[in-house]
């Protein structure tokens, strides 16, 4: 039987170092506040 391994998010699995999971996730989070206001504003 395989062993379960867990991941708080997409990025640890992705990205080869910490640093790299940091600007991952600010990436995301730029993205998706880019988006919410080009929704709001048409």
């Amino acid at each position: 039987m395989m062993a379960s391994i867990k991941f708080s998010n997409i990025f640890e699995v992705v990205a080869s170092s910490e640093e790299e999971v940091l600007s991952l996730k600010a990436q995301a989070e730029l993205i998706s506040a880019i988006r919410d206001i080009a929704t709001r504003n048409g």
